[in-house]
């Protein structure tokens, strides 16, 4: 797919710049869809609705590309459950050395205190022949005494695997809020939180004028038509001025769906980060 969109374009003149001129997509998606990297986009509707209108802006078939993203995800699909399924019986096999290694441990303490005990209690006999032998089974007793503490560190094998559990657990990153804010006749105001950017996707089932604007800088001004995808990401404030409403098939903000008026005059959405 990308080597069929760059010798498109390549073959037309165009640069990216000029790419994403005309489809309002940012140069670095261009970038990522002529690599085949798809991972970079934030959902798979971004990704193909990318796809669509760069095929259309260098003159190719855009069904026929997203037929062939579709195939490509499916082929990515089938080798990412044949790697987990494969992973499995590796697993296993480390799960039963681990049990095997634990009953080893187990039964060398084990040796280890009825060899002490073996011990102690031969010295401890001896000692009472004489004082001279008292004194080395004081000696002994203390080197005795010394052995259990070494043992004590692979007696608990489960606490230190726990705890190498708990210090690797990562803390589950919390969920995208998307929250209407201010509604009046004339525009509505939203809050996202707990995301880094604001990402902005438009699809359209008739024609619609729209502008998008951080403060004074206007970053989109086009009439779409039914088909096409309006798709921004920004880490600021977004101000969206809808022509035609009615016109709009679905809108999504960090891909939770906001309600569009049906009407055809036109009204402003305003939606701002809170960090």
């Amino acid at each position: 797919i990308g080597k069929m969109l760059r010798e498109a374009r390549e073959a037309r003149g165009l640069s990216l710049r000029e790419i994403s001129e005309t489809t309002k997509i940012q140069i670095r998606y261009l970038k990522a869809l002529e690599e085949n990297n798809f991972s970079v986009f934030p959902g798979e509707v971004y990704a193909r609705g990318a796809i669509r209108n760069y095929a259309e802006a260098v003159g190719l078939d855009s069904a026929e590309l997203l037929a062939m993203h579709r195939e490509l995800s499916k082929e990515e699909d089938t080798v990412e459950t044949a790697k987990e399924t494969a992973s499995v019986p590796g697993k296993e096999a480390a799960a039963g050395i681990s049990n095997k290694n634990k009953w080893i441990k187990v039964l060398a303490a084990l040796l280890s205190i009825l060899l002490i005990a073996t011990v102690f209690y031969f010295f401890f006999n001896k000692g009472k022949g004489s004082p001279e032998q008292g004194n080395n089974n004081n000696i002994n007793e203390k080197q005795v005494d010394e052995n259990p503490q070494d043992e004590n560190g692979d007696e608990n094998p489960e606490d230190e695997q726990n705890q190498d559990e708990q210090e690797n657990e990562i803390p589950d990153e919390p969920a995208v809020e998307v929250t209407l804010a201010e509604s009046s006749s004339k525009s509505e105001k939203y809050q996202v939180k707990n995301a880094d950017n604001i990402i902005l996707n438009i699809n359209f089932s008739s024609k619609c004028w729209v502008r998008v604007k951080e403060g004074e800088l206007k970053l989109i001004s086009k009439n779409y038509k039914a088909g096409e995808v309006c798709l921004v990401e920004n880490e600021k404030e977004l101000e969206v001025r809808l022509g035609n409403p009615a016109g709009i098939s679905e809108l999504k903000v960090n891909d939770v769906i906001i309600p569009v008026r049906k009407q055809t005059s036109p009204y402003n959405i305003i939606i701002t980060p809170v960090k």
